[in-house]
């Protein structure tokens, strides 16, 4: 089964296939167990939702949630014709967090919700912009796997999204940024595990180690223990 190519503004077709989908695989799975049902019906709802999810309202997504209840619905009926709703109710749906009607079996195994895919609104690169000038700041924001990225520091401006783990404020081109142990190598922290570093603002960095100093006796940054290519983004590189 394949998934609707993108309709452009007017994506009430598209969204029409997608319900056709969901109704396919529920009506030809009406003798599977529920597991296997959720299994048929993930891969489709987070697929379909990913690839839509730039252009597509969050409305939509919970319309099509809505649209999916009463087929699941006449699913369990058709399964259980003596039983009362209050009983099938409770053997198929269970409550998950604030949601009360979660599709889900006894041990665990959950039907994915089109609302709880995030959305993520593209945006446009720099007219400027080119994956060959060196502007690692800018494309560790919008690509995971670019060759600027692959470097410690790439990877973690790509783990932060950008963002100082100090202030928590973007870095901005031209921006001194220095990597830094989250626990001191001399307090036994890694120098080896990526998630013992972070990449910080010159300044910041200098206001973490004089705030650990002051509170625990820590001494200051030791240019020896810092990264010795710690980076100006702005800079090319190629």
């Amino acid at each position: 089964m394949t998934l609707p190519l993108y309709a452009g503004i007017s994506s009430t077709q598209a969204i029409k296939r997608h319900h056709a989908a969901l109704r396919a695989v529920v009506k030809e799975g009406r003798a599977l167990p529920q597991a296997t049902l959720i299994d048929q019906l993930n891969p489709l709802i987070v697929g379909w939702s990913q690839y839509y999810r730039c252009v597509i309202a969050k409305a939509t997504f919970s319309g099509c949630d809505n649209a999916l209840f009463p087929l699941l619905l006449h699913w369990t009926r058709r399964r259980h014709p003596r039983k009362n709703a209050t009983w099938v109710a409770r053997r198929y749906w269970r409550p998950r967090g604030r949601d009360h009607w979660c599709f889900a079996t006894s041990d665990g195994k959950r039907l994915i919700s089109h609302a709880s895919i995030h959305i993520q609104r593209h945006v446009k690169i720099k007219g400027t912009a080119s994956p060959y000038d060196g502007n690692l700041l800018y494309w560790a924001r919008r690509l995971s796997h670019h060759p600027l990225t692959r470097t410690k520091l790439g990877k973690l401006l790509v783990a932060q999204q950008g963002r100082c783990g100090y202030c928590k404020l973007y870095f901005r081109d031209g921006d001194r940024i220095e990597l830094d142990h989250i626990i001191p190598l001399h307090l036994g922290g890694s120098d080896v595990l990526l998630t013992n570093r972070q990449a910080l603002h010159r300044h910041c960095h200098d206001q973490r180690h004089a705030a650990l100093h002051a509170e625990r006796g820590i001494p200051d940054k030791n240019p020896t223990g810092e990264e010795p290519d710690a980076a100006n983004v702005a800079r090319p590189v190629l």
